[in-house]
């Protein structure tokens, strides 16, 4: 059974996508870290290679953050790390392309995942899945970061949680991220700073 974008919202609280946020642009921030990798470096790598290690990057930074939490379970799938949150919602962390697609190698996995479809027999079969990630422009010098709902090669609904629209989802006026360099919520009201769009550049 398929859920709305609405009903989707009422299970995944704030606090869930905030942490999801700052670990997707934690972990491109990882990526982009000259300690890490010198801009030589960087050059060299191939498209393939630049995603599968921001993947690893933000899947780091998903796994130490949830160590002490026990309402997210972290399972590995025949390779495929997934994120479970209160056994409801079942998360895999992607790059998605310019129509918000991700690519995969053609498993059957792979299809049950995007058919909305149980990947073990024990799994419940009211579990959804979503994807999270992120879609850089074609210079990947800025990029936004959405969850997605699939159903079968279609997204159902798609949610940017990153930019102007992340007043869709917090929900807590007295929010403040500013430590992720993106946007401050105080007093019911959105403020996009200024050097948002330049910091997020230097990111890229």
């Amino acid at each position: 059974m398929l859920i709305s974008k609405e009903e989707f919202d009422k299970i995944f609280p704030a606090e869930y996508k905030r942490l999801l946020l700052e670990c997707v642009n934690g972990g491109l921030g990882d990526y982009n870290n000259l300690n890490y990798y010198s801009a030589e470096a960087r050059r060299d790598h191939t498209p393939s290679a630049r995603a599968i290690l921001r993947h690893c990057h933000i899947v780091a930074r998903m796994n130490r953050t949830l160590m002490e939490r026990h309402d997210i379970r972290v399972l590995n799938r025949r390779g495929r790390i997934l994120f479970i949150f209160n056994d409801k919602l079942q998360c895999s962390i992607k790059k998605f392309d310019s129509r918000l697609r991700t690519s995969s190698n053609p498993t059957k996995q792979a299809d049950d995942f995007k058919a909305q479809l149980p990947l073990d027999l024990d799994e419940p079969a009211e579990l959804a899945n979503f994807f999270t990630g992120y879609k850089y422009d074609r210079a990947e010098a800025y990029y936004d970061v959405y969850i997605t709902y699939p159903h079968d090669e279609q997204n159902y609904w798609e949610w940017k949680i990153s930019g102007a629209e992340i007043k869709e989802f917090m929900l807590n006026p007295s929010a403040n991220i500013d430590d992720i360099g993106t946007v401050s919520m105080k007093k019911r009201r959105v403020h996009i700073r200024q050097d948002a769009q330049k910091e997020a550049k230097d990111a890229g």
